[in-house]
């Protein structure tokens, strides 16, 4: 047997570095903070251009990940994404408010927010 088939079969020196299932990990994990952030930066400023560094930023995240956004807010919301060279744009459209699984049943849309003021329970002042 040869001296170059023997070193073939050997197991490699483990250097400290991480190694195939960890750098694949690694970038999973960079992948999904990078959407992250890209989503979160179109729900803020559904028109993204680069007037700032933030801004520069986020449009460059939200073009390396366009695919993907596309087809999340297209399945999530309904909202179509456009992305150019010099701007991003999530058309946010109002849902259906005549939709019956929204809401709750029998309640009007306008009462939900005097609901939010009232269910709070009591008030420090009115406890005693």
């Amino acid at each position: 047997m040869s001296a170059a088939s023997s070193t073939r079969n050997e197991v490699p020196v483990q250097t400290g570095r991480p190694g195939g299932p960890e750098i694949l990990r690694q970038q999973e994990t960079q992948e999904y903070a990078e959407r992250r952030e890209a989503v979160r930066a179109l729900l803020m400023r559904p028109l993204l251009t680069p007037t700032t560094a933030e801004a520069r930023e986020a449009l460059r995240l939200v073009r390396r990940h366009s695919a993907y956004l596309r087809e999340w807010f297209a399945r999530e919301a309904g909202w179509p994404l456009r992305v150019e060279r010099d701007y991003a744009r999530l058309w946010k459209r109002p849902s259906d408010t005549g939709d019956p699984t929204r809401g709750w049943a029998g309640r009007r849309r306008g009462r939900n927010g005097a609901l939010t003021f009232t269910d709070r329970g009591p008030s420090p002042s009115n406890s005693a």
